[in-house]
């Protein structure tokens, strides 16, 4: 997850990864490269694991709330292009 530090980097990924199948592939790898690499049952966590974890879980919640901003933006757009068409119709 670290190769999209910054903004740049943010953004770029929510180009690149612009459909909810997309996004499932996304949290799949990381549970692949990350999540579950190297864990045995039943034993303690190390500290950087935990740490890594963190930083994952807060840029994918960031991530999460972006794309869902996106998507409450569009439905707007369209409700507003709908409502204008409407309008017009009745004029």
């Amino acid at each position: 997850m670290n190769k999209h530090n910054g903004v740049e980097g943010f953004e770029l990924l929510i180009k690149q990864n612009d459909t909810p199948d997309k996004w499932t592939l996304e949290s799949f790898k990381i549970s692949n490269e990350f999540v579950y690499k190297g864990i045995k049952d039943g034993e303690e966590l190390p500290e950087s694991y935990v740490e890594k974890a963190r930083e994952i879980v807060l840029e994918r919640i960031a991530l999460a709330g972006r794309r869902l901003a996106d998507i409450l933006v569009t439905c707007y757009e369209n409700y507003n292009a709908s409502m204008k068409k409407s309008v017009k119709k009745v004029e």
